[in-house]
């Protein structure tokens, strides 16, 4: 199933960013959906309007398109069946939906991300798998809920490189005051990091844990 490069799917980034799950993964390899949350297993669609069957705008389609739309309409159903099975939840909305309601859109999607949220609590990858890469992703999808992936990695590629112990002033000096970030930025993912103990303080200064390994991998940077 394509996806869609239409304006709706650009506001719809937006109005989810607005909220907080700016998140979402654009290039699946398999799903090919507009937003995936891998994670949480919601996978979005923002459909044609006339391809896939919108009934205020397919009512007098050509008749020799008749066919190629149902066709869409049954793949569509068939894939969603296979990705339910598989504990996934897939959402379709078409483009004039989103255009004319994206915040309902947007809200309807944040309802079904919570669901799965609560469904599978971070403290059993704490405390029965000892899963460090699941919470590594959990902990960036809190992170991203404050700054950019941009950003996530910027302070991850400087924390590497800032040696065996750091201060954090250090690191603000270089992300605030001769960097773009702004004190607040900068105050929240901090402490996220120090309170999910992907850094440890000492009275000589800040250490990186265990599992700041996982996190630097599930942002996909390497090691300074």
């Amino acid at each position: 199933m394509k996806r869609s490069q239409s304006s709706s799917v650009t506001a719809l980034k937006l109005a989810l960013g607005a909220r907080g799950r700016a998140d979402f993964v654009t290039h699946h390899e398999e799903l090919h959906a507009d937003l995936v949350w891998p994670d949480e297993r919601v996978s979005v669609w923002v459909q044609n309007c006339i391809w896939l069957g919108c009934p205020k705008h397919c009512d007098d389609v050509v008749e020799s398109w008749v066919d190629r739309i149902a066709g869409n309409v049954d793949q569509a159903k068939v894939f969603d069946a296979s990705l339910i099975e598989l504990g996934w939840s897939p959402m379709r909305f078409y483009e004039c939906e989103v255009a004319n309601k994206v915040d309902s859109v947007a809200e309807k999607i944040m309802a079904v991300l919570h669901q799965h949220a609560e469904s599978k609590p971070i403290e059993v990858a704490r405390n029965l798998g000892k899963d460090r890469m699941a919470l590594a992703r959990y902990i960036r999808v809190g992170i991203l809920s404050d700054v950019s992936d941009k950003k996530w990695r910027e302070i991850l590629e400087l924390v590497s490189g800032a040696g065996r112990r750091f201060k954090k002033a250090e690191i603000r000096f270089y992300l605030v005051e001769r960097g773009d970030w702004s004190s607040e930025e900068f105050g929240e993912v901090w402490d996220r990091m120090r309170n999910e103990k992907v850094i440890i303080y000492t009275t000589d200064g800040f250490l990186t844990s265990k599992l700041f390994d996982a996190v630097m991998k599930d942002a996909g940077v390497e090691a300074g």
